[in-house]
């Protein structure tokens, strides 16, 4: 292969960058937060929950055990969620008889409050979600999995390509 060198210590996996120990740390909890997502997903799936509704459930519940009948916009901050979503998930949730929704005494939002309904749905799925979460959790230490790098080479113009298989 004429006009092609091998490009000596560059690999697919660190050709585009060298991350720090920081970035490295964080790819790791996100990829253990995206697997603790899939598998609460398919715990409240069971249910007729989607893992969002689950979420917003929870957020509101925990928001009833701190003052009684916050507003919508509270559990929106409280989960760190955009105010349509949270309404979205809200009505949803309502219209499944787990959260009642009425406007507050000001008139300045939606008081939500967890129904028994809701509360019970929550009790049912907390020792399995439990679970899920302790066999996901963040262990410090651990390393994104690399496929198996593959030698980079350069074409006439110097810029460096992977070679087809």
């Amino acid at each position: 292969m004429q006009g092609r060198a091998r490009v000596e210590g560059v690999t697919e996996a660190n050709a585009v960058t060298d991350v720090g120990a920081a970035t490295e740390e964080r790819t790791v909890e996100w990829l253990g937060a995206m697997r603790w997502r899939r598998r609460v997903k398919s715990v409240v799936a069971e249910l007729g929950l989607t893992f969002t509704q689950w979420f917003v459930l929870r957020g509101a519940e925990q928001l009833n055990e701190l003052h009684e009948d916050p507003i919508q916009n509270e559990i929106a901050a409280w989960l760190e969620l955009d105010r349509k979503t949270t309404s979205q998930v809200l009505i949803t949730l309502q219209n499944k008889q787990l959260v009642d929704r009425d406007i507050n005494s000001e008139l300045t939002g939606w008081c939500v409050e967890v129904t028994p309904a809701g509360t019970a749905i929550l009790r049912a799925v907390n020792a399995q979600i439990e679970a899920v979460s302790a066999a996901c959790a963040y262990s410090p230490g651990a390393s994104v999995r690399v496929p198996r790098a593959r030698k980079l080479w350069l074409d006439p113009q110097g810029q460096p390509y992977l070679r087809p298989r």
